[in-house]
């Protein structure tokens, strides 16, 4: 592969986690992705509903294969995969041709242990399915109750069996991953805990659906179910209640799936105001609720706001926790994020050291936290222009995620989009642009046709022609990338700085100076905010405008 790159000017948009979305958090880049693929299972809060405790602690198999069927209907509705294929396509790990990486978990034992697990679940749907009968017989039942006018003691007694009977089994269908059915019979509880004014038990109801139209993809959903829960809660508990901390934040996360950055910090606030009269209590969850006002510094461009608020919430972790714990871990790759955008690219590399020494000591590893790590290496060697290291640390991510998500998921995207970005620094533009639209085709199922992971990709196009010289072409990429970001960001906002960029290197080729000058102008303004005046970035600016503004 060519390592030639005199003739490719634009870089390559952030896409460091991570969509899900729901679990943390990218694409950052699409950067509110940036902690989607951890998972906190030793985070409890007392007062935490145990919905949305169930992520409980699975096997490594167990992650592959439940997380399969709750893909496989969306993911897989054009192609019928038989379970045999699946756990050979998916489970089993091919080998790449560049043989970059090893392939894992090709033995025939852990296939049939993949096959026992799944029997097992499929045994457990049934029993489920067994008792959602028995509760539709006692619907019916109900119904034909109160046509005959049957007393509210009556009609109470039943209403209530059912509103817990069908929250249960939603509970159960979560725990199975399988979110759209647990969706589904939480909408029957709610209409039996309405009939019966419970307010409690309906405002958790509203949390848990929150929960699970976030982790459906249907943000707006979502945002619509946490916004209820909170005006409930608001009239139960009063406004100042720690109660209302956990919705604050969910509802911080969905915004910044939605890259609504202002409305995240707005919640993000909130939430740690109510959490933070006792600190000890909830802990924990005040740690991850600061990863995520971090992270909407750092896309904010407040690199060195963010940059301090973790610096002393590791100092206060270490001291309190130990310099192995799990919180310690994540804290340092939040940190590295931070170090990365600020090019101090030395200190992020010892961030990802030790939150790689972390995870080692730990007993029961983790395959997503893993492939983060993995995915932070990759994109600190990319933006060394250590090629070979960042494809091979890539590879090795997308190999994981493909297995854990299945191919069709936007954590999968993301790794696909972040390998188009070597193939294109590289100058292998046929093998990026197709990576390209595998990811275009995921993040449209997803998120529709209108979202910054979108415009991710129109900008990586825009690359591709850059470096072939077709500049008509790449100007009309940046310029789609950017309409679409503008329906998210501000103007201002470094999230467009790369867009920017791209579009003033290619006016310059077209000739229009006045176009090129209004860019770099625009990208001025967000490096003065981001690194100060004095600054070595600003001061190379000013002279790239100054240069192109005296040219004759």
């Amino acid at each position: 592969m060519s390592n030639n790159l005199s003739e490719i000017q634009g870089e390559p948009r952030d896409i460091t986690t991570s969509t899900t979305a729901g679990d943390s958090s990218p694409i950052n880049t699409p950067n509110h992705l940036a902690l989607s693929s951890c998972q906190y299972e030793d985070v409890k809060l007392s007062d935490r509903n145990a919905f949305l405790d169930s992520d409980s602690d699975q096997s490594q198999t167990e992650f592959y294969i439940l997380d399969f069927l709750k893909q496989k209907p969306q993911g897989y509705q054009d192609q019928d995969l038989s379970t045999d294929e699946f756990l050979n396509n998916h489970y089993k790990s091919d080998a790449y041709e560049n043989e970059l990486i090893q392939p894992s978990l090709k033995s025939h034992k852990s296939l049939e242990k993949a096959h026992k697990i799944l029997a097992n679940h499929q045994a457990n749907v049934e029993e489920i399915k067994q008792e959602e009968s028995h509760y539709a017989e006692k619907e019916q039942n109900f119904q034909s109750l109160q046509k005959k006018g049957a007393t509210q003691d009556v009609l109470k007694k039943y209403a209530e069996e059912l509103a817990k009977g069908y929250n249960r089994l939603g509970m159960k269908y979560n725990k199975l991953s399988l979110f759209a059915d647990g969706f589904e019979l939480l909408e029957k509880s709610l209409k039996f805990y309405q009939f019966l004014n419970m307010e409690k038990e309906i405002s958790d109801l509203y949390d848990a659906m929150g929960y699970l139209s976030f982790k459906l993809a249907k943000n707006e959903k979502a945002i619509d179910f946490y916004n209820r829960a909170l005006e409930l809660k608001i009239k139960l508990y009063g406004r100042e209640h720690p109660k209302l901390g956990l919705t604050y934040y969910e509802l911080a996360k969905i915004n910044m799936a939605n890259a609504k950055l202002s409305e995240a910090e707005t919640s993000i606030s909130q939430g740690l105001r109510l959490l933070e009269g006792n600190p000890v209590e909830n802990r924990k969850l005040i740690t991850l609720m600061k990863f995520t006002q971090a992270q909407i510094m750092s896309q904010n461009g407040e690199l060195n706001k963010a940059e301090t608020l973790l610096l002393e919430l590791m100092n206060k972790l270490i001291t309190e926790l130990g310099e192995h714990h799990d919180l310690v871990k994540h804290c340092c790759l939040n940190l590295s994020d931070v170090e990365v955008k600020k090019k101090s690219y030395d200190q992020a590399a010892i961030l990802l050291e030790k939150a790689y020494q972390i995870e080692k000591r730990r007993q029961n590893k983790n395959p997503l936290q893993q492939a983060n790590i993995t995915n932070k290496l990759g994109v600190l060697y990319l933006k060394q222009k250590n090629y070979k290291a960042a494809i091979q640390q890539l590879l090795t991510c997308y190999e994981v995620r493909k297995k854990l998500y299945t191919i069709k998921h936007p954590e999968v995207a993301m790794a696909v989009l972040q390998i188009a970005d070597v193939y294109t620094r590289v100058k292998e533009f046929d093998k990026a642009k197709t990576q390209i639209n595998n990811a275009y085709k995921i993040y449209t199922v997803y998120y529709g046709k209108s979202h910054p992971t979108i415009a991710t990709c129109f900008h990586s196009l825009g690359n591709i022609s850059y470096s072939l010289q077709k500049y008509d072409e790449a100007r009309d990429y940046y310029e789609k990338s950017l309409a679409m970001d503008l329906q998210f960001y501000s103007p201002g906002h470094p999230q467009l700085v790369q867009t920017y960029e791209g579009l003033a290197y290619t006016y310059e080729k077209l000739g229009n100076k006045q176009k090129a000058l209004e860019n770099y102008k625009y990208i001025l303004k967000i490096r003065q905010k981001e690194y100060g005046e004095g600054s070595k970035e600003v001061a190379a600016l000013r002279n790239i405008i100054y240069k192109l503004s005296t040219k004759q």
